[in-house]
């Protein structure tokens, strides 16, 4: 999507849902979560569009630069 930079997806433990499609993105300060919904509804079925999506200053990185998935497993 125009305006992000990097996103990670993975899945989050939720309360009533059991598990759920959460993301975080690096981007333009404008850009909001229906927008990012609307713009994955196009390529993506509903139940593959994050439900959680927050917008964060940073990912971090591995030495080897692949994203860390350390905080999310």
């Amino acid at each position: 999507m125009p305006g992000i930079k990097e996103a990670i997806v993975y899945g989050k433990t939720h309360e009533t849902y059991g598990n759920i499609i959460a993301a975080k993105f690096v981007g333009e300060s404008q850009i909001t979560e229906s927008e990012i919904k609307k713009f994955c509804g196009k390529y993506l079925a509903d139940y593959e569009i994050p439900m959680v999506i927050e917008k964060v200053d940073n990912i971090l990185h591995t030495t080897t630069g692949k994203i860390s998935r350390k905080e999310f497993s």
